[in-house]
């Protein structure tokens, strides 16, 4: 007895009915969380794109305020040691005051308190005149030192407050500028952790995504079972499973109606037609799976499709009868409808092909030697 059989023993059409409508809204469910799915990975594989420009940002910066903070000790470096120089100035500088203080009251002492009286005071005090010139020389570079240590003590202190400028300027520009980096450095960790809870976020509604999915697909499946249907997954698993019929069975098949074979309808038919009464049993020439059940084709009528693994496919048209249902297996010689003339030019007969990867094969070299009289 076929699955789809056992299922309806013993079952009323409402409780069949209502089967049918549960299977029918969970299929519908499982699309949608399918769907739903679809998205979620997509956002998922955003927010791990975003993450990873996030990261790169991240590295920048972190590179970037190494570099400046490096820049920074290395400048704070050398205005420590542009501050000890300037002490060493400063002291120096600080002599040269002294130095040119003592001048000054010197020469005002000399000179009591007149501007040219020290100079009269030492021309007039020469014994002669070579003396004179003596004196009058040693003057001039007296004069000319205290210019010159003037100069210096002036240049010394411009230099000075000039460097000093230039250092606090470059210090408050690299502190400034660490300061922005760190802030960029700050937001792009916030939003690093942001988008990090979004992928978690993602990666929960996948895994309870993917859970749910799997709890429909178990739902589907025991409504496939009370109703006699077969998952998609679990036909083609079967499929490959049944192994019916493979190329060491060339001319060994069995012919699925005894009867008498005739000319195909068509030029464009490369099975097999066998004349029989209506009504005879056909047999599947080989287990397998039945793929379609199709109703009233033009120019073939009822047709049942039975795959068999490794790409084989048996075709059986013209049937009066249908006795298979769709997913349902079939075991070798087992029959499969009735013959008729649903389709026929010929009256009542079966038209019977063999197919490998939907490519037509030669039909009659398959079937075994044995006359299909009835």
């Amino acid at each position: 007895m076929s699955i789809f059989l056992q299922a309806q023993a013993g079952t009323s059409p409402e409780q069949m009915e209502k089967w049918q409508r549960e299977r029918q809204k969970k299929i519908r469910e499982k699309y949608y969380v399918e769907n739903q799915k679809t998205l979620i990975v997509e956002k998922e594989q955003s927010v791990l794109q975003r993450l990873q420009q996030l990261e790169s940002e991240l590295i920048a910066s972190k590179k970037a305020l190494t570099r400046y903070q490096r820049e920074l000790a290395d400048n704070r470096l050398k205005v420590e040691e542009l501050q000890v120089e300037q002490e060493e100035l400063h002291h120096r500088y600080e002599g040269y005051k002294k130095l040119v203080a003592k001048r000054i009251r010197a020469i005002y002492k000399v000179g009591y308190n007149g501007r040219y009286r020290h100079t009269l005071k030492m021309i007039l005090g020469t014994q002669n005149l070579v003396d004179l010139l003596r004196k009058y020389k040693y003057l001039g570079f007296i004069v000319e030192e205290d210019q010159r240590l003037v100069t210096l003590l002036q240049t010394q202190q411009e230099e000075m407050r000039q460097t000093r400028i230039e250092l606090d300027q470059r210090i408050k520009t690299i502190e400034e500028i660490s300061k922005e980096v760190q802030a960029q450095r700050n937001i792009v960790s916030k939003q690093q952790q942001k988008h990090q809870q979004l992928l978690d976020q993602y990666v929960t509604e996948k895994e309870e995504n993917s859970h749910r999915l799997e709890q429909i697909k178990t739902e589907i499946a025991e409504y496939n079972d009370h109703l006699g249907f077969m998952a998609e997954e679990r036909f083609a698993e079967k499929a490959q499973e049944a192994q019916g019929i493979h190329k060491d069975l060339i001319g060994q098949l069995p012919w699925p109606v005894a009867g008498k074979v005739v000319p195909n309808q068509t030029k464009f038919d490369k099975g097999v037609t066998v004349q029989a009464e209506n009504e005879v049993p056909v047999h599947s020439v080989a287990e397998g799976i039945v793929a379609k059940t199709i109703p009233s084709i033009v120019g073939y009528g009822n047709t049942v499709l039975i795959v068999h693994g490794s790409g084989y496919i048996s075709v059986y048209a013209h049937l009066s009868k249908i006795l298979v249902r769709e997913s349902e297996f079939v075991e070798a010689e087992q029959v499969i409808g009735e013959v008729g003339d649903t389709g026929s030019l010929n009256g009542a007969a079966l038209y019977f092909e063999l197919w490998h990867n939907y490519d037509h094969l030669n039909t009659h070299q398959w079937l075994s030697a044995r006359a299909p009289t009835e």
